[in-house]
């Protein structure tokens, strides 16, 4: 390098130029994934994968902690033994186990907040349903067919609140607005008494 003073002092910011220079001037991108009411919901296969949401929700049905905890549990169908100090869990079994579930177990959250949330699903896509069918951007006929298949599914979610929580609130609109407090809906078929 003694001998090309200026080709060493040339070549290494040159490398690093040609290295670290070589990026794109044109970051325009063509966005595939983004889905608008121009280009979703038209066909009957577009519905069924919108309504594959509303069934989703039920693979948590025999998850432990939540709904499944609370029907199995309290019904001697399961029984989840407190070895020592281990499983005890606050007594939340043992709640279960003796129909004294308190309103802080936490299965009995999870229960509602699932239950709820497939309500909640339901109401969400029969709303985007009815808005498409009401606009006449789809066919009334394949519309009204999904939404009386959410309407039973919603159905299901209710009767499963009912029969675990008795007394619960009906919501059958998605669009809420601020400060909305649903009605019960009656039912003494089962009810957990709260100790």
């Amino acid at each position: 390098m003694k001998k090309f003073p200026i080709l060493g002092k040339l070549l290494l910011p040159a490398l690093f130029l040609l290295t670290f220079n070589n990026s794109c001037t044109n970051l325009d991108e063509a966005l595939f994934d983004t889905v608008t009411s121009d280009n979703f919901l038209r066909t009957e296969e577009e519905f069924i994968a919108a309504l594959g949401a509303a069934y989703t929700g039920l693979y948590a049905l025999g998850n432990h902690g939540a709904y499944f905890s609370v029907q199995e549990c309290s019904s001697d169908e399961t029984m989840i033994p407190t070895r020592g100090g281990d499983w005890g869990d606050g007594g939340q079994w043992i709640n279960a186990h003796s129909h004294q579930l308190k309103p802080t177990d936490p299965n009995v959250n999870g229960a509602w907040n699932f239950l709820y949330g497939g309500v909640n699903t339901c109401n969400r896509l029969i709303a985007q349903f009815t808005t498409l069918k009401e606009s006449g951007s789809v066919d009334g006929a394949l519309a009204d067919k999904f939404i009386a298949e959410l309407r039973v599914l919603r159905a299901m979610y209710y009767f499963w609140i009912m029969d675990t929580f008795g007394n619960a609130p009906l919501v059958t609109r998605f669009d809420v607005p601020e400060g909305f407090l649903p009605n019960n809906s009656p039912c003494r078929y089962l009810q957990i008494r709260y100790g």
